[in-house]
């Protein structure tokens, strides 16, 4: 599977959630878990809807209409690599509220391909189908701390998909809990505000390109195939001006914990999956097996961003250094400080 479809969905879904919000706001997002749960929809659809829905993920999904083979095809074997593969990064889960009987054929798609588990709420009453929906969510998604789907957001023949994710930021290298201090941080708005601010003095990786207006420095993870990307805007200086007096890079990172709840629909709608929410019902007889409609697909996410030690349960080194590597991406160390106002307000998760 190619990670330019992935990095090229994450990216547009983002910058559109992104536009939604107030300036001010913060978003946690998964492109990865997202792009997972729409897949296992894909996988059920029919007609019209089913080539937007696949166009748009850059995704065939026709393998899967094969019942006998279906378990065998490339498909199946590509879809479940990438969503085990999701789970080792993520802590999620998926789950889809139906009126109605699902299809044998396509449950089983949906649980083994992508751990989507139907939930099937048999007596028609909004304040039962609403009760379920929040009782399921507040097990999983520590921002529900009140009724997140309301009775008038309940519409007869609706099935409702949800996805939740949390992520704990792991370090490679540990922030030392003592050098967590308040200080101040500027918002979009310039007001100030008082946070935890986590301290480290170390070698990290930062791309830099001249006529951007950003830096990121990457922040190793304890996993090695991952990093955090952290977008930093240009004081005026060069590369080639921080090169010259090679230092340890002194970060300065809000201690923060970002809970989210993003409503995909009107930003699908934006991108041309209109007939989702409003198709024809024979779209979904691979799913159903009774008429019904998307009514809402929502992202609930978890991001915690603290100096580590809580989710490591060994002690680890606070200080490390990296080794350089030529490419665009140098390894670039500096004895400038990083103010808090460097740091870029908005947060997402990329796979």
């Amino acid at each position: 599977m190619p990670l330019e479809s992935v990095n090229n969905f994450t990216s547009k879904i983002f910058n559109k959630l992104y536009s939604y919000q107030n300036e001010n706001q913060n978003i946690a997002f998964s492109g990865l878990n997202l792009y997972i749960l729409l897949a296992a929809i894909a996988a059920g659809l029919k007609g019209r809807i089913y080539y937007q829905l696949s166009q748009f993920l850059d995704e065939d999904f026709k393998e899967l209409y094969d019942v006998d083979e279906w378990r065998h095809c490339r498909t199946a074997e590509k879809w479940f690599s990438l969503r085990r593969k999701a789970e080792e990064i993520y802590n999620m889960q998926s789950c889809m509220f139906t009126p109605a009987l699902l299809s044998t054929y396509y449950i089983k798609i949906a649980v083994l391909l992508f751990d989507l588990r139907p939930i099937t709420v048999n007596e028609w009453k909004p304040e039962i189908y609403s009760k379920k929906l929040n009782n399921w969510l507040s097990t999983r998604w520590q921002g529900s701390h009140h009724w997140v789907y309301r009775e008038s957001d309940i519409k007869q023949n609706r099935m409702i998909f949800i996805s939740t994710f949390h992520f704990h930021a792991v370090w490679a290298t540990n922030f030392d809990p003592k050098q967590t201090t308040y200080e101040k941080f500027y918002l979009n708005n310039g007001i100030a505000i008082n946070v935890e601010m986590m301290n480290q003095k170390s070698y990290n990786y930062i791309y830099e390109k001249s006529d951007d207006n950003f830096r990121i420095l990457f922040q190793r993870m304890e996993r090695q195939d991952l990093y955090s990307a952290i977008v930093l805007p240009k004081h005026g200086y060069m590369i080639q001006e921080i090169l010259k007096n090679l230092n340890y890079v002194y970060l300065k990172l809000p201690k923060f914990t970002i809970r989210s709840q993003n409503d995909i629909v009107k930003t699908l709608k934006h991108f041309g999956i209109t007939d989702f929410f409003d198709s024809n019902p024979s779209d979904f007889v691979s799913i159903i097996n009774e008429p019904a409609f998307i009514g809402n697909i929502t992202q609930f996410s978890n991001l915690v961003v603290n100096e580590g030690e809580e989710i490591s349960g060994r002690t680890k080194k606070r200080v490390g250094a990296s080794t350089s590597k030529k490419g665009r991406v140098r390894s670039a160390l500096t004895n400038k400080n990083l103010k808090p106002t460097d740091i870029a307000p908005t947060s997402g998760i990329y796979p």
